[in-house]
């Protein structure tokens, strides 16, 4: 089914006005509300061409609405969750719509905001303290015991 830019408009319009409106008549919690967004946008991407301007926000939204989830009910700093989440909504978006047809941008986004959320709980956590130099020294140890030799490129006179 092919619609028109004020169409899409007004139905993103339309979807947005009825969640806010259940949101004020009920008592729906935040994440619910995101999520039900999310959900929204997703419905639109699959029900109408497939228009990635609607799964992203779709994906996004969903991957919010489950760290607020989260977020409200833990105790801790789960700020890596945030960027993890992220993280995954990108490969959503990869998996969904831009791998079939050849595109692989949502990798990029996607593989930093993982090593960013990695990174953020390394440097958060008590853990952390001990993974890091771990890691490097398991590093060190790989680099000095790996079989082969070492290229060096040779100068030509």
């Amino acid at each position: 089914m092919e619609i028109n830019d004020r169409t899409k408009i007004g139905l993103i319009l339309v979807v947005l006005g009825v969640i806010i409106l259940v949101g004020n008549l009920t008592k729906i919690e935040g994440e619910v509300f995101l999520f039900l967004l999310g959900a929204a946008f997703l419905g639109v991407y699959f029900y109408y061409n497939r228009n990635i301007g609607f799964l992203i926000p779709g994906c996004i939204l969903i991957a919010l609405s489950i760290f607020v989830y989260f977020d409200r009910i833990t105790r801790g700093d789960i700020a890596f969750l945030f960027f993890a989440l992220l993280g995954l909504a990108f490969f959503a978006i990869y998996y969904i719509d831009t791998k079939p047809r050849g595109l692989n941008w949502p990798i990029y986004p996607g593989w930093a905001l993982l090593i960013f959320s990695i990174f953020l709980l390394m440097v958060t956590s008590r853990a952390g303290r001990f993974i890091i130099p771990i890691a490097i020294i398991l590093l060190g140890l790989w680099i000095i015991t790996r079989k082969g030799e070492i290229r060096t490129e040779q100068k030509k006179e």
